[in-house]
């Protein structure tokens, strides 16, 4: 995650962690073994976690241990989220995409709006965009709105942005709550372009203490200009994650300063030739 910092909103990101040791293994079995799984005391609890770790040989001499972090949210008390959800409708998400895209977008309306004291929006946007709905609490008109959904048209950053600023028009920073934009794409902007990054500044400039969260969906690992420069914080998604994506983009909770997994070598069987034959792909070694 690229990440312009801002004080006023945390997040909890616990990346997966994967371990590639190197000659260092005889062994060239290759069935993956899910033979570890950790608990904080009640993985319910806000802030607790659950790893699930397996094991496979990559090749010979060569072997993956992968270790899947999942966390429970422990968000600041007292505060409410006023959320703005701009979501891309445009061609390149038709399909099970989209239909996934729709389901957890009701899933995390279910979880927001179910508490009094948040509010959510939504924008839609292809060529052009559409404030479907301004701030409103109520749940079902939301869902309502989110299952009349229809793709069509081609990717415009600029009109979205546009009606954000439309729906914040004459908004009033509310007390112990973060304003937060969620904006939802899976592609580059091809209309209005690049008027996009005027306008991005423009809303910072009028709504410093909003954030612009952007989450680049089914498009890689790889983070596209456009978004960065459209966003504070940015996220990759694919259907498998997004919805824990969404979660976490939307709400301000509170983060581990540090978080450490320790694994060892059972020397008995296994041995590490040099400490440059380990590599991460997240986190320090």
């Amino acid at each position: 995650m690229k990440n312009k910092k801002y004080l006023y909103i945390l997040f909890i990101i616990i990346p997966i962690i994967i371990f590639f040791i190197g000659k260092s293994f005889s062994l060239t079995y290759t069935q993956e073994i899910r033979n570890v799984e950790i608990e904080s005391n009640d993985y319910n609890d806000p802030g607790s976690f659950h790893i699930d770790k397996s094991a496979k040989w990559t090749g010979f001499g060569k072997a993956q241990i992968e270790f899947k972090v999942n966390t429970v949210p422990k968000t600041l008390d007292g505060r409410n989220i006023d959320i703005v959800l701009v979501i891309d409708i445009s061609g390149s998400m038709a399909g099970e995409k989209f239909d996934k895209a729709i389901s957890d977008a009701k899933d995390l309306t279910e979880a927001v709006l179910s508490q009094s004291g948040n509010r959510m929006a939504l924008i839609t946007f292809d060529t052009t965009s559409n404030i479907i709905s301004e701030f409103t609490n109520n749940k079902n008109t939301m869902l309502d709105y989110l299952d009349g959904l229809e793709i069509r048209g081609t990717t415009n950053y600029n009109a979205a942005l546009l009606n954000v600023d439309e729906v914040l028009d004459g908004y009033t920073e509310r007390t112990n709550t973060d304003l937060i934009t969620l904006f939802l794409t899976d592609g580059y902007p091809n209309v209005d372009i690049p008027t996009e990054k005027a306008t991005y500044r423009i809303l910072k400039d009028k709504y410093p203490y909003m954030t612009i969260n952007g989450v680049q969906y089914e498009m890689g690992e790889e983070i596209i200009q456009d978004l960065i420069d459209v966003s504070d914080n940015q996220w990759t998604a694919d259907q498998e994650t997004l919805s824990n994506v969404l979660f976490e983009a939307s709400i301000s909770p509170v983060i581990y300063e540090t978080f450490v997994i320790s694994d060892y070598i059972d020397k008995d069987y296994f041995t590490v030739d040099y400490v440059d034959d380990i590599e991460v792909s997240k986190g320090e070694e």
